[in-house]
């Protein structure tokens, strides 16, 4: 998997090799912060995504992370398969999120359980 930060003129051309290269050998591209560029999205990525034919390798794969924006372009949106992850908002959310993804055996100290509780109530007051 290679990937590219979006947001410069240099990742526009990292970026545009990267897909080239992965799309004839098969390889994986993770492209960025996409947000940061939807002009080239629309002038350029979405043009060669859509110029992309039989010629193809079937592995190949493009991963695209971004924020969401209304200036996504629609046309790479129809292309895509979404998955769209945002976390619940709210102290009590973030720090009952955190306690589920830890395992029983973690919160056997309870030196360790206070550490736990005060990490993830300065992680949730901070992302507040």
């Amino acid at each position: 998997l290679a990937s590219v930060a979006m947001g410069s003129a240099e990742g526009f051309d990292a970026a545009e090799m990267l897909v080239t290269s992965a799309s004839k050998r098969g390889s994986w591209v993770m492209l960025k912060n996409v947000h940061l560029c939807t002009d080239w999205l629309r002038a350029t990525l979405v043009k060669k995504l859509q110029s992309l034919g039989p010629g193809t390798h079937p592995d190949f794969r493009i991963f695209i992370t971004s924020e969401i924006s209304p200036d996504l372009p629609a046309g790479l949106l129809r292309l895509c398969d979404l998955i769209v992850a945002e976390a619940p908002t709210g102290v009590r959310a973030s720090m009952t999120r955190l306690f589920s993804t830890l395992s029983k055996g973690r919160l056997n100290n309870p030196l360790k359980n206070r550490l736990y509780l005060l990490l993830a109530w300065v992680h949730a007051v901070i992302q507040e």
